[in-house]
């Protein structure tokens, strides 16, 4: 008896030990979901905000000066994972996830890309 009581106490202990690393490890997985959730919200909430402010401020402004002030923020931005491009299928110039669209070579609207 004392034989199976060893073995039961031993499988219930293993058993404790699994699931609370089960448990440990779905809690860290679930925070570390929570804080790319949470950057990726705040990203695109200023990113929106952004485009907003530029369509505001730039509406109506000639393609080639809106070309050519991105050309001046990349250039004299820090940061090297600026994406910068012009599509030319589309007639957009895209600035990361900003997406600039024109009509009749004046800027008509600006977008955030999903």
């Amino acid at each position: 008896m004392a034989e199976n009581t060893k073995v039961l106490l031993s499988a219930t202990l293993i058993l404790l030990l699994v699931a609370s690393g089960l448990v440990a490890y779905l809690w860290i997985d679930r925070s570390i979901s929570k804080s790319y959730s949470d950057v990726s919200y705040e990203l695109e909430y200023s990113s929106g905000q952004l485009a907003g402010l530029l369509e505001h401020e730039w509406d109506g402004l000639a393609k080639a000066d809106v070309v050519r002030r991105l050309e001046g923020f990349v250039s004299e931005s820090d940061d090297d994972s600026a994406v910068f491009f012009e599509d030319e299928e589309n007639g957009t110039v895209h600035l990361g996830f900003i997406v600039f669209e024109f009509q009749e070579d004046r800027l008509a609207a600006v977008r955030v890309r999903p």
